[in-house]
């Protein structure tokens, strides 16, 4: 019964919440002033982003906020009072055709999103993502996507796409595979070109650190 419960959460447009304490981490260690999150989805990391972005620092009244937290969302119907609350701003649009047009941010973030492109596509967001970074670009992605169609009537729900560590070998990057129950996450901190070299704040360590070379 448990494993029937897994499978249908897993078809839910949601992402790993085994994953959430790995991906703030890595937010939380570049201390970024200003966050971009591709694929908002419901919206709790724009919550999540603002605790630690603004609310930890006792600033927590919306009139006190010194963060920019904007995010990317292709489904409008997503849209729902934490987008509204949570997020300075969020263009309800496709990533591929919004990105370019944006300001530069801190840190990227892009959770269960690469997977949704194919590979060639999501290739060029990566490097989009990283012309738009100051500091890094967050992801997390299914090391096994289930099969998965439309949902609520998104096509962008679909999984088109696996990515592996390999994968990121070409990018100044950290890679590494959260187990979650049979499955996992793969968690990617990549660096744009400026900040080559730079390694803020390890992975947690109990983290299954992969150095992509």
């Amino acid at each position: 019964m448990l494993q029937t419960i897994t499978r249908e959460v897993k078809t839910l447009p949601t992402s790993y919440h085994q994953a959430i304490s790995t991906v703030m981490d890595l937010v939380v260690a570049e201390n970024p002033a200003s966050l971009l999150d591709l694929g908002v989805g419901y919206g709790k990391y724009g919550v999540l982003c603002r605790e630690v972005m603004d609310i930890r620092f006792k600033r927590y009244h919306r009139h006190e906020w010194e963060a920019r937290i904007d995010g990317v969302e292709g489904f409008a119907a997503y849209r729902n009072p934490l987008h509204d609350y949570a997020y300075n701003q969020v263009y309800y649009a496709r990533i591929e055709d919004v990105l370019e047009r944006l300001p530069i941010y801190d840190v990227v973030l892009m959770v269960d999103v690469l997977e949704h492109f194919p590979r060639p596509q999501g290739e060029a967001i990566i490097g989009r993502a990283l012309a738009h970074a100051n500091k890094a670009v967050v992801i997390s992605t299914p090391v096994d996507p289930a099969p998965q169609a439309d949902l609520y009537g998104n096509e962008l729900e679909r999984h088109v796409s696996l990515w592996r560590p390999a994968d990121f070998r070409r990018y100044v990057s950290d890679v590494g595979v959260l187990r979650i129950e049979s499955e996992g996450a793969l968690i990617v901190r990549l660096r744009p070109e400026k900040q080559q070299g730079s390694r803020k704040g390890p992975f947690p360590p109990d983290f299954k650190l992969k150095p992509a070379d």
